[in-house]
């Protein structure tokens, strides 16, 4: 069930899930068989040298997790 309106932004939240960056791109979802990550830690890659105040943050489950996590 969707809420009625929108939640303020939770300062302290934001600073767990992106330290001290100016930009952050959340991926919430599921890496599952039909997912594919490369893309994104190849996109990690390349920020983490060329713009280092954007962060990306995964909230995830699914069968790819653990692999994920190495």
């Amino acid at each position: 069930m969707e809420p009625d309106a929108l939640a303020p932004p939770n300062p302290a939240l934001r600073k767990t899930m992106f330290g001290d960056a100016t930009f952050g791109l959340l991926y919430s979802g599921t890496l599952g068989r039909a997912h594919d990550y490369d893309l994104f830690l190849t996109l990690a890659h390349c920020l983490r040298y060329r713009f280092p105040h954007v962060r990306l943050c995964f909230i995830a489950r699914g069968n790819k997790m653990a692999e994920f996590k190495l």
